[in-house]
């Protein structure tokens, strides 16, 4: 079970959302699939509570999120564009759902992957929430995966000893 409710990531997504395209973002019962090219975003977090944030959209919501951030109007974004406006919404949730933890916890900086029918997967974590929510007629997702107990993060290299 994630650390905050259903209930709290729906309205934390919706006044990102709602902030960032002027355009609510509304719960879904039935999960759902993206299909065709997907923009994935990612921030993780340590400390406190280990785990990760992750928002999935179509690319017609995520040329969205890029025009409206960067005020581009009917101008078209670019790649980098997108890729930056879809993981600063991740960086925002992912802010918001930290700040909700009231623990002593990081933020990573936003992981971004972007093509068709993609899938994305945090070794050593599990789904906790998955919650289904449409925005501007797009379906999307916003997940939370939690850091199995006693799971080792492969390739992280400890710091060197610092003898004095």
């Amino acid at each position: 079970m994630s650390p905050i409710s259903t209930v709290d990531l729906a309205q934390l997504t919706d006044a990102v959302f709602s902030a960032t395209i002027d355009a609510a973002a509304t719960p879904v019962t039935a999960a759902g699939e993206i299909g065709g090219r997907t923009v994935i975003a990612v921030v993780h977090i340590s400390g406190g509570w280990e785990g990760t944030v992750a928002i999935q959209v179509p690319m017609s919501l995520a040329s969205r999120i890029a025009r409206a951030m960067f005020r581009l109007g009917d101008e078209g974004p670019s790649d980098a564009d997108i890729h930056d406006a879809v993981g600063e919404v991740a960086n925002m949730v992912g802010g918001g759902f930290k700040a909700r933890l009231g623990l002593d916890c990081c933020l990573s900086l936003p992981t971004v992957v972007d093509g068709n029918d993609c899938v994305y997967c945090v070794p050593g974590a599990h789904l906790e929430d998955q919650l289904w929510l449409i925005s501007a007629g797009d379906r999307f997702s916003v997940s939370i995966l939690a850091r199995d107990a006693g799971a080792e993060i492969r390739g992280h290299v400890a710091p060197p000893e610092v003898h004095a």
